[in-house]
């Protein structure tokens, strides 16, 4: 027994970005949820009809399937860490020049190059970064973790066993 007392939670590096990945995406996910029932109807106090609305929708979801599939193809040449920074950045200038834009053509285009999309599920081009990321942080995990126990398998067979040392016949060494 240790008297009562916890252990402090030890985090390794791998574990550590894991525990950050999945915090900045459940962030991530309830402000796109929240810019998703705030969007329209932003739109709709500043004058836009449905038709216009629906334009922005559009926009918003053709920008998230094009920046998807661009990120797809860069993702396996480029840092992941990198375009989820470059993605954030987008995100944090689109964020900022919504409120600044009133006419179609430029909400559209804010819409389209930015992270915001109209959908209710979790898309965008953060996503497959995300999944990449965790993937490769559970690999090294993994990793590490096999190798810890391959390593303590063979320090196991190579220290000395008594009971092999008091009999030298069953060792197969010859004296």
């Amino acid at each position: 027994m240790d008297g009562g007392q916890t252990r402090p939670l030890i985090l390794d590096q791998n574990q550590r970005s894991i525990v950050l990945l999945y915090a900045a995406r459940a962030a991530r996910g309830f402000g796109d949820g929240f810019a998703v029932i705030i969007l329209p109807a932003y739109l709709a106090e500043i004058g836009f009809d449905a038709f216009q609305i629906g334009i922005v929708a559009t926009a918003a979801l053709l920008g998230t399937a094009a920046a998807t599939l661009l990120i797809g193809q860069l993702g396996a040449r480029q840092d992941i860490r990198n375009l989820l920074l470059l993605g954030t950045a987008f995100m944090i200038a689109s964020g900022i020049a919504f409120p600044n834009a009133q006419h179609i053509v430029l909400v559209a285009v804010i819409a389209f190059f930015g992270t915001m999309n109209p959908s209710t599920g979790d898309l965008g081009m953060l996503v497959p970064l995300e999944h990449a990321m965790t993937a490769n942080a559970r690999l090294l995990s993994r990793d590490t973790a096999c190798s810890v126990r391959l390593r303590r398998r063979r320090a196991r067979w190579r220290r000395p066993r008594p009971i092999f040392s008091a009999a030298p016949g069953l060792t197969g060494s010859r004296h």
